[in-house]
């Protein structure tokens, strides 16, 4: 799927298969080279900072540790929880029945199953920004009709940048960490008011980044009235 989906945008922007091909080789030796040092950094520094590196607090990897979850059970040791396992196909099955019936409807709300699989594994704190994310792609897509696609994909672009914005500054800060620079750990205090304070800021900010992703998707529509 992932190479169908690369072969389809490179149509799209005009580069032959065989120049993806060759970029795609690449980009795998790219990433064998600088990837593991990254990890390396990332999972060093949350050791140092007494988080429990990669898997731990700060650096849950939910994903990695579902597969490894099911792996261990299939092939390992470990029992694997049947009852859970039961528990998920009998909700995926109700999930399917329902969404069959909202497009039966003609409904335009949809119950996917994947959304709310991922919904279900991924940390509350990952799970409610991209609850947040789609809230905002709904208000946009409902604001700019009739070109609401156009205003989406200016969403995407602009959330793509703050996806890849956020992940060089957790780099950075893992490069910290990792040379155990301690100066950026001022705000850590058992102090609840100032705790509060910074949650509250914390929210503000998300809330405000939300309404400037909603503002610059709608600046799409003055190409329209043009």
């Amino acid at each position: 799927g992932d190479v169908c989906n690369d072969l389809k945008t490179g149509h799209l922007v005009g580069a032959s298969p065989r120049n993806q091909q060759i970029m795609q080789v690449v980009g795998v030796l790219s990433a064998a080279f600088f990837m593991a040092p990254v990890m390396t950094v990332l999972h060093q520094g949350s050791l140092n900072e007494g988080t429990g590196g990669i898997g731990g607090r700060d650096l849950p990897a939910p994903q990695a540790n579902l597969f490894a979850s099911l792996a261990e059970g299939f092939f390992g040791e470990e029992a694997l929880p049947k009852d859970m396992v039961a528990w998920g196909v009998g909700i995926g099955i109700v999930l399917l029945i329902a969404d069959f019936l909202l497009a039966k409807m003609k409904v335009n709300f949809r119950l996917h199953v994947m959304p709310v699989a991922v919904g279900i594994y991924l940390p509350f704190g990952l799970a409610v920004p991209i609850l947040l994310g789609g809230v905002v792609s709904w208000l946009v897509r409902r604001a700019a009709q009739p070109h609401e696609d156009a205003a989406q994909k200016r969403g995407v672009l602009i959330t793509s940048g703050l996806i890849a914005g956020e992940s060089l500054v957790g780099v950075g800060l893992g490069v910290t960490a990792y040379l155990k620079i301690s100066s950026l750990k001022l705000l850590e205090s058992g102090s609840t008011t100032l705790n509060l304070i910074v949650d509250t800021v914390s929210v503000l900010a998300l809330l405000a980044v939300a309404a400037m992703v909603y503002k610059l998707a709608l600046t799409v529509m003055s190409n329209f009235k043009a």
